[in-house]
């Protein structure tokens, strides 16, 4: 006979057991530890948005700017900005708002988050060929490389 009980069981008396209700919230009931995690949180993304917002702006409508290594910068903000914008909204509307599925919310950052890494990955090789193969590097650098890396 099969001893188990199921995800929704055990994430329930977690959650019991810390003090963290992921639902039935009002921010009137938040304690003032609560508040400060969102008020910094907010503060994090809003300045992610707005930093990566302008580096993707500037890349995008400053010709001077549009130089092969910049994309692998723009690819960068862009998944940045993915994370200061969905993270936060999300973790926020599934906290006060909604029931959400904490596996899939987890699921949607882990992407975001990877996706991040591989453009700082993408970046580094990048450098690495134009400061070690630097004669070279246009033409080990093609648009079509650069894309396809991005």
């Amino acid at each position: 006979m099969e001893n188990w009980i199921a995800d929704d069981e055990v994430l329930n008396m977690a959650n019991a057991s810390s003090g963290n209700y992921s639902h039935n919230f009002t921010p009137a009931s938040l304690e003032p530890q609560d508040v400060w995690y969102w008020i910094v949180k907010a503060i994090i993304a809003i300045l992610s948005i707005v930093g990566n917002g302008l580096v993707i702006y500037f890349i995008i409508f400053k010709r001077r700017l549009r130089a092969t290594n910049n994309w692998f910068v723009l690819s960068l903000a862009v998944a940045d900005l993915s994370i200061g914008l969905f993270t936060t909204l999300s973790g926020f509307l599934c906290t006060f708002h909604f029931r959400c599925d904490w596996r899939m919310q987890i699921t949607f950052y882990n992407f975001l988050l990877f996706a991040s890494t591989l453009n700082l990955w993408a970046m580094a090789i990048d450098r690495y060929i134009g400061i070690v193969h630097s004669l070279r590097y246009t033409s080990l650098m093609t648009t079509t490389r650069v894309v396809t890396m991005t």
